[in-house]
């Protein structure tokens, strides 16, 4: 009898352990995305209105997908046009970036000059892009941008971070700070728009967030 009450004793005091469960931001798979406005301009030039088809610059993220958020971005430049627009994955930054989150339209693929606006070197969760804005020179002209992220809901890092980044690049000829791109409350952006003054060629007069709700999705913890 006392040794089937230690056993029992034992066994009550036994506990059972489960991986912590996290929760890391993804965009809904199943909500519909929104075009904030533009910052700068969407204008079709006359002598070429062709240009204006939007898909042919569109940047976008995969939804329902973990370390899909647009932390960072990175504009390209040749001959002084802003030709190549890239928004590499948060993780995994020696793998090469997919063709639908990258725009490049420089001679030979190659740009001679880049600006970076990132987070993912910070600490703490996950940084979603929120807020766009272009600056142009006097002839409409991508030369400068200034990029605002918000922390996204994300349990599965300790650091608490910063509540909202700014990062700013500005050329020489930047003139203009155009109005900004803002995606609504509870969105991030999960794609771009790029809108440019020649074909083939680059010239950014435009861009405009494409925006999606963003949840807190289970993830195992340590990922």
């Amino acid at each position: 009898m006392r040794a089937l009450l230690r056993l029992l004793v034992v066994c009550s005091l036994t506990v059972v352990t489960y991986p912590a469960i996290a929760q890391v931001p993804v965009f809904d798979p199943n909500g519909s995305s929104t075009d904030a406005r533009v910052s700068g301009t969407d204008v079709c030039d006359s002598e070429q209105p062709y240009i204006c088809n939007e898909e042919r610059h569109l940047l976008r993220a995969e939804t329902g997908e973990p370390n899909e958020m647009l932390s960072s971005l990175q504009f390209g430049f040749a001959g002084g046009r802003g030709c190549s627009v890239t928004a590499p994955r948060p993780v995994n930054s020696l793998q090469v970036v997919p063709v639908s989150r990258r725009w490049n339209e420089c001679p030979n693929g190659t740009a001679n000059r880049t600006y970076t606006l990132s987070t993912t070197a910070l600490p703490g969760p996950d940084y979603g892009l929120n807020r766009l804005r272009i600056c142009t020179d006097s002839d409409g002209k991508l030369q400068g941008a200034e990029a605002r992220f918000f922390k996204l809901p994300q349990a599965s890092r300790r650091a608490s971070g910063q509540t909202v980044v700014t990062r700013q690049f500005e050329r020489r000829d930047c003139t203009t700070w155009q109005s900004w791109s803002t995606c609504p409350s509870g969105q991030s952006a999960s794609g771009l728009r790029i809108y440019t003054h020649t074909l083939n060629a680059g010239d950014v007069k435009g861009i405009r967030l494409v925006c999606r709700r963003v949840l807190a999705s289970p993830a195992i913890q340590g990922r």
